[in-house]
C-alpha cells in the first residue's frame, strides 16, 4: 500500500514540481495539499497557476486546498514551503508529530536536522532520533550545493579536499517564480545572488562533515563560492578549483567521477539517477540546452576535468536546479528513509 503525503507549499514552482514527479509514484501517493489562505478553499486546478510544460496530473485538479491551520491526517509532509514562511510553519508541524522532507533552507544547518545527498551522506541519518513518535526533519540542500557536493564526493573520498573555489552560474529558475524581471537578466549576467554565497560554503562543509557523538561536525576545508544569475532557463553550472590532499591523476579522477554509485543505485530507489554522474569528454560540454536533462534531471554532467598543479583540480559540473537540485531530492530523500524503513 502506498504511503499518503501531503505537499506543502502545494502552487509554487518547487511544489509543483513534486506534485508532478509523485504522478504514478510506486511508494507514495498525494493525499493533502496546502498553500496560504487566499489559495485554500479552492480546488488546485483553479488556484494553481501550472507553469510546467507537462500537464498537471489529472489526481490532483479537484484537490481542495487546504492552509496551514489544517489539522493533516498524513504523517509524512513535502515542504516546498517559501523560506520567507518555512521556519516557523515547518517547527510547528515537527511539534505536531509530523515528519518533514524540506526543499527549504530554514532548518539545513540545524544541529538535529541532516542535510542529506542520499549517494553522499546517507551515514547522517544518524542524526534522526527515530526511537518516539514525535516529528523530525530531513532536508536536501541549496540546488548549487547539491551539484558541487556531488562532484566533490568521489574526489572526497579518495583523495580527500582541503580547499574548493567555486564560482556558479545559476539559472533564472532557481529564484523562483516569477524571478528575476526580464528587463534586468536577458542579455545579461548578475554577478551577485543576494544570501546565496554563505549558505552553499556552509552546507558543503555540513554535507563532507563526519559524525562524532550524534552530532555532525563539519568539515574543515575552505570553501569559497562567487555566485551569478544567468539568462538560461534551467541548469545551474559550476566551475570547480579543488586542491587535494594528496597529489591528483586526472585519470584516475574520470574513473572515479564515472563509476560513482550509492545506496539509491544499490537499492534501486525509484527517481534515483542509474548513474548519478555523466563524464563529458568533449571541451564544449556540459551545456544547459544538452545536458541538464540526464536522467530525467536527476544526474549531473561533469566535464573540463584538468590538473591544475599536483594538487589542484579544475572541473565544470551540471545539474537541474529544480529537479537534482529541488523537487527531486526532496523525493530521493524520502525514497532513502522509506527504504531504510524509517517511514
Amino acid at each position: 500500500m502506498k504511503k499518503k503525503v501531503t505537499v506543502l507549499g502545494a502552487t509554487g514552482m518547487i511544489g509543483q514540481t513534486i506534485i508532478k514527479l509523485l504522478e504514478d509514484h510506486p511508494w507514495f501517493s498525494i493525499e493533502t495539499l496546502v498553500a496560504s489562505k487566499s489559495s485554500s478553499g479552492g480546488k488546485y486546478s483553479e488556484k494553481c497557476r501550472w507553469i510546467l510544460s507537462d500537464p498537471m496530473p489529472e489526481s490532483v485538479k479537484d484537490m481542495v486546498i487546504v492552509d496551514v491551520d489544517t489539522a493533516l491526517d498524513t504523517h509524512i509532509l513535502f515542504s516546498a514551503l517559501d523560506s520567507s514562511v518555512a521556519d516557523e510553519i515547518e517547527i510547528d508541524y515537527r511539534q505536531k508529530g509530523h515528519i518533514i522532507v524540506s526543499n527549504a533552507s530554514n532548518h539545513r544547518m540545524d544541529s538535529d536536522v541532516p542535510l542529506i545527498i542520499p549517494e553522499v551522506n546517507p551515514d547522517h541519518l544518524q542524526l534522526i532520533d527515530n526511537e518516539n513518535n514525535g516529528g523530525w526533519e530531513i532536508t536536501n540542500p541549496n540546488c548549487s550545493a547539491v551539484v558541487i557536493s556531488l562532484a566533490l564526493a568521489p574526489i572526497f573520498i579518495e583523495y580527500g579536499i582541503q580547499q574548493v573555489f567555486v564560482v556558479t552560474m545559476q539559472s533564472s529558475s532557481g529564484a523562483g517564480y516569477p524571478g528575476v524581471p526580464f528587463f534586468d537578466l536577458h542579455g545579461n549576467v548578475l554577478p551577485y545572488i543576494e544570501g546565496e554565497e554563505p549558505k552553499i560554503e556552509k552546507e558543503i562543509t555540513k554535507i563532507l562533515g563526519s559524525i562524532e557523538n550524534k552530532r555532525i561536525v563539519n568539515h574543515s576545508c575552505e570553501v569559497s563560492v562567487q555566485t551569478n544569475r544567468v539568462a538560461v532557463l534551467y541548469g545551474h553550472m559550476v566551475s570547480l578549483f579543488v586542491t587535494t590532499k594528496s597529489a591528483v591523476n586526472v585519470e584516475r579522477i574520470k574513473d572515479l567521477l564515472s563509476n560513482f554509485s550509492g545506496i539509491p543505485q544499490e537499492r534501486n530507489l525509484p527517481i534515483a539517477p542509474k548513474h548519478p554522474i555523466y563524464l563529458g569528454e568533449n571541451e564544449y560540454r556540459p551545456q544547459p540546452r544538452l545536458d541538464v536533462d540526464r536522467e530525467n534531471g536527476m544526474a549531473i554532467t561533469v566535464g573540463r576535468v584538468k590538473k591544475v598543479n599536483e594538487n589542484t583540480l579544475h572541473m565544470v559540473a551540471l545539474g537541474h536546479n529544480t529537479i537534482r537540485g529541488g523537487a527531486g531530492a526532496a523525493i530521493l530523500n524520502a525514497e532513502l528513509l522509506h527504504s531504510e524503513g524509517m517511514i
